[in-house]
């Protein structure tokens, strides 16, 4: 396989010649290679926005169910309902947004 070395000049990319090749670079990964790379990184990001909204959407289930348990919950009962089903949308919308 041909080296793949930055090229010194820009606009030529990569090549395989040292002396046109940009002085004390590595040489750079296949195309496959960075593909994958790129796959792997973007999974991983995925996968932390997953574990992060289900943290925090069991932290505010877990604070509207407190709220629901003060003396004062029975006054704003329909807000509380409100909230919750606001917190369903969000938990689908996250859900979508995350499978894309």
């Amino acid at each position: 396989m041909e080296a793949r070395l930055l090229a010194a000049r820009s606009e030529f990319g990569y090549t395989d010649r040292m002396d046109r090749a940009l002085k004390d670079e590595p040489e750079a990964v296949t195309p496959d290679e960075q593909r994958r790379q790129t796959r792997q990184a973007a999974a991983g990001a995925t996968e932390r926005g997953r574990q992060d909204w289900a943290s925090r959407h069991s932290q505010l289930q877990a604070d509207l169910d407190e709220l629901r348990a003060q003396p004062y919950a029975r006054a704003v009962s329909s807000e509380l309902r409100l909230m919750a089903r606001h917190l369903s949308k969000l938990d689908r919308l996250i859900g979508h947004a995350l499978a894309n």
